[in-house]
């Protein structure tokens, strides 16, 4: 387990941080870098305009040297660290807990702006019923270096079975109309969605697509999305990436059971592939499809086809989005619901190579709870 050490020193600022194994870690001596010139370079003519400790939002940290920069320096900072390098900072000090959460939460708030009154309502009602926010929009929150240009086209509301209506009437409320309400077989041609219904409410040009689970988990339908980038999820005041070391570098494993012969993308596999790719996203069965040995040896890692995954394992990255207490571990208080666990396999061939799995080449994805 690496191991965190932080100085109370302010007169040696590039030493505010130590990493075991800092040089196979970039991200971090970025941040530093940046940190030491920010340091070295403030004065009251500078970059750096400090506002009095009484008035800074971070004025009780005394475990680093942060609080002496004015905080937009500090937001900026984590605005331009991806999702997991904000996890790692944040555990640093106050101050970077209290920008990571600033951040986190002007992205997620600003989205939901364009479609309700008010963002604090939105996720309100999202908290009673265990639901969660997935797909396009998740991505555009999570994924700082692939959200570029592109907007999410709407929201997609997933809540446990029984529960969708309890959101619609709240939808309504904020001018929405139901425009259509679809089955499962109605939306889709296969039998492999893992939901039940789907209520397209629409306001203007705005759209949030509220959909019902086969059971009593919000994340049921997840591990049936056609590939894994878009396998994420907000709750009220949590997220998870369940592929994060393939998602934050732009690429995503297509799903077996979106293909025919669990190889060949279907052509609405295909449209909505080339809308992701027009948005920089990479695609691939394989994980060594990437990868210049084919014959890699098998890690056993996120992406492999025959590993049984759930929601808050060991791969997923999971962060708060109000401050906790980061000695605790927060991992089911993360999930919607932590009574229930989502699992499942991607399945289809096995990878090839060195493979470690003794069991036979070819497996059907599965999700199970």
């Amino acid at each position: 387990m690496a191991q965190w050490l932080v100085s109370a020193s302010v007169s040696h600022p590039v030493s505010f941080l130590h990493y075991t194994n800092l040089r196979s870690y970039s991200p971090i001596f970025n941040i530093m870098s940046l940190m030491n010139t920010l340091l070295k370079q403030r004065s009251p003519q500078g970059i750096s305009t400090p506002i009095s400790r009484d008035a800074s939002p971070i004025a009780h940290c005394t475990t680093c040297g942060l609080y002496r920069l004015n905080f937009d320096i500090i937001y900026y900072i984590a605005s331009i660290l991806d999702a997991s390098t904000m996890q790692i900072w944040r555990k640093t000090c106050p101050c970077a807990e209290h920008a990571v959460l600033a951040v986190l939460n002007a992205r997620y708030d600003g989205l939901l702006s364009k479609y309700v009154s008010k963002p604090a309502e939105f996720r309100a009602v999202l908290h009673m019923p265990k639901a969660v926010v997935s797909g396009s929009a998740a991505l555009h929150i999570l994924d700082v270096d692939g959200r570029g240009a592109w907007e999410p086209k709407d929201i997609d509301v997933y809540t446990p079975i029984g529960m969708s209506m309890r959101f619609v009437k709240y939808l309504e409320g904020e001018g929405f109309r139901v425009a259509q309400c679809q089955s499962s077989s109605e939306s889709y041609q296969d039998d492999y969605a893992g939901f039940k219904t789907v209520v397209h409410a629409v306001k203007g040009t705005l759209t949030v697509d509220v959909i019902q689970s086969t059971t009593l988990s919000a994340l049921h339908p997840l591990p049936y999305f056609w590939s894994t980038h878009v396998m994420n999820f907000l709750t009220a005041d949590s997220f998870c990436i369940a592929y994060p070391a393939f998602t934050l570098q732009g690429l995503g494993l297509t799903n077996p059971i979106a293909l025919d012969d669990r190889r060949y993308p279907r052509q609405r596999t295909l449209d909505v592939m080339a809308k992701y790719k027009a948005r920089s996203y990479d695609f691939r069965l394989h994980p060594h499809a990437w990868e210049a040995d084919v014959h890699a040896k098998c890690r056993q890692a996120e992406g492999c086809p025959l590993s049984i995954r759930w929601f808050g394992d060991r791969f997923c990255l999971m962060g708060s989005l109000i401050a906790v207490d980061m000695t605790l571990d927060g991992t089911a208080s993360l999930l919607p619901d932590n009574t229930r666990t989502v699992r499942w396999w991607r399945g289809g061939d096995a990878c090839g190579g060195q493979c470690l799995h003794t069991k036979p080449s070819r497996f059907h994805g599965a999700v199970g709870k």
